[in-house]
């Protein structure tokens, strides 16, 4: 068993602390962490992204952007990504004027001529997957200097937490994983 006998607190983050708003958001940024990460199993880049995150957001730059993009990257390293570059079952890159249909159960966008099994479907506007396409490109350096509108930012994070919240109401790749190892599978 391993023992910690002691840590120094090298940076202590304490205007993130002290803003009750934003230490709220962090708190549902750790909790993703604790349900989507193995216990005592070490992850350089999740903790990485992490600090990488509170670095950003101690300066001040508290914005909904910063923590879309965190997410993203967070389900990105996860290994939960969603889909919305083309069709989940087709590969299809061909859209309705009207928007296109997000499946949580799917993780990914589904074509009209695909049509789903009647589960239910998110609606996320054309303007809106171009501006995830690029979101996705993105890197940390550069997320202050992006002026996004409010509207795609809501829009995109509601995708992202409904998807995030189907993920975790059903056994993750690693609860699996430990059920089959104690089992003996």
């Amino acid at each position: 068993m391993p023992r910690l006998t002691q840590s120094d607190i090298v940076m202590p983050f304490h205007s993130l602390r002290e803003d009750y708003g934003c230490f709220i958001r962090l708190a549902e940024v750790l909790e993703l962490m604790i349900h989507f990460l193995p216990e005592r199993e070490p992850n350089g880049n999740m903790f990485a992204l992490l600090l990488r995150m509170l670095s950003k957001l101690e300066p001040g730059s508290r914005n909904d952007l910063s923590f879309l993009f965190y997410k993203i990257r967070f389900l990105g390293l996860a290994g939960y990504l969603p889909k919305l570059d083309s069709c989940g079952r087709c590969g299809s890159k061909s859209y309705g004027s009207a928007g296109s249909r997000f499946y949580n159960a799917h993780g990914a966008l589904i074509c009209p001529a695909c049509k789903s099994d009647g589960t239910e479907a998110i609606t996320i506007s054309n303007s809106a997957l171009k501006f995830y396409g690029s979101i996705v490109q993105w890197h940390f350096a550069g997320i202050d200097r992006v002026k996004a509108p409010e509207l795609l930012v809501s829009e995109i994070t509601n995708l992202i937490d409904s998807h995030m919240r189907y993920i975790l109401a059903r056994p993750l790749k690693s609860d699996i994983f430990a059920e089959k190892t104690k089992k003996g599978l």
